[in-house]
C-alpha cells in the first residue's frame, strides 16, 4: 500500500494533463497516473492506469472538476494505491509523445529526433526512456499512419480523426451534424457554449470567398 501522511492532499490543486502516444488523455497526480472512467458534465472520474494490469490491479480512483482545459483535483487518496508513485513515468510519457509528434511533422531522421529529445530530457529521466530501437519503431509507425491518410474527395468521405474531437482535458470538442445532404462540423465545448449564452454580444467573422 502506498503511504502518504496527508493522503487526501495533493502537492498541487490541479492535475497535470498528459496525452498518451495513442492519443488518449491521462492525468498525473503526484506521480500516480489515471485514465478517464467517465464524466458527468464537468465532474470527471478517473481510475489508476494499473487497474487492468494483472500484477497490480490497482483500484485507486480520483475525481476532478474540469475548468477550461484544466482539471482541478476534487478527490484524491494516495493510500488507495497498492504501489508507489513513479515520478519518472509522466515525463517518459511526454517524451515519447514528443517523439511521435516530431516524427509526424518533421523530415528529420528518427535518430536525430531521438537524440534531440534525449538532449532536452533530464538525466534522471533518460535511463527510463525506451531503447533507441523501440523509439525508432514508434516514429516510423507514426509516419506510416500519416502517409496512409488519403485526402477525401467528397465531404462524405471526410472522417474527423479522434485526436481532434476532444480537448487536452478530455472534453468533447467536435460535433458532426448532418441534415439530408448537408453536413456541418462544429468545434466547441459545452463550457464555451455557456460563455456564449451569458455574453451580452457576439462578434463573428468569416472567410466569405469560401463560404457556400
Amino acid at each position: 500500500m502506498a503511504s502518504n501522511e496527508n493522503s487526501d492532499i495533493a502537492t498541487s490543486s490541479y492535475a497535470e494533463v498528459i496525452k498518451s502516444t495513442k492519443g488518449k488523455i491521462k492525468i498525473n497526480i503526484d506521480g500516480f497516473l489515471y485514465v478517464k472512467d467517465k464524466n458527468r458534465d464537468d465532474l470527471y472520474y478517473w481510475v489508476c492506469e494499473r487497474k487492468s494490469q494483472k500484477e497490480t490491479k490497482c483500484t485507486a480512483r480520483a475525481t476532478t472538476i474540469c475548468i477550461g482545459d484544466q482539471h482541478k483535483i476534487h478527490k484524491f487518496y494516495a493510500q488507495q494505491h497498492n504501489h508507489a508513485p513513479q515520478a519518472s513515468k509522466p515525463e517518459v510519457l511526454k517524451a515519447c509523445m514528443q517523439m511521435k509528434e516530431l516524427g509526424q511533422i518533421s523530415n528529420d531522421q528518427p535518430a536525430r529526433i531521438i537524440n534531440n529529445i534525449i538532449a532536452t530530457t533530464s538525466r534522471d529521466i533518460q535511463p527510463c526512456l525506451p531503447g533507441k530501437d523501440a523509439a525508432r519503431q514508434q516514429i516510423k509507425r507514426a509516419r506510416r499512419v500519416c502517409e496512409e491518410e488519403v485526402e477525401p474527395k467528397t465531404l462524405d468521405d471526410f472522417k474527423l480523426p479522434d485526436a481532434y474531437c476532444t480537448t487536452l482535458s478530455g472534453m468533447h470538442f467536435a460535433k458532426d451534424i448532418t441534415d439530408g445532404t448537408q453536413r456541418i462540423l462544429l468545434f466547441t465545448t459545452s463550457e464555451n457554449l455557456k460563455w456564449l449564452q451569458e455574453a451580452k454580444f457576439w462578434i463573428m467573422d468569416g472567410t466569405f470567398k469560401t463560404v457556400p
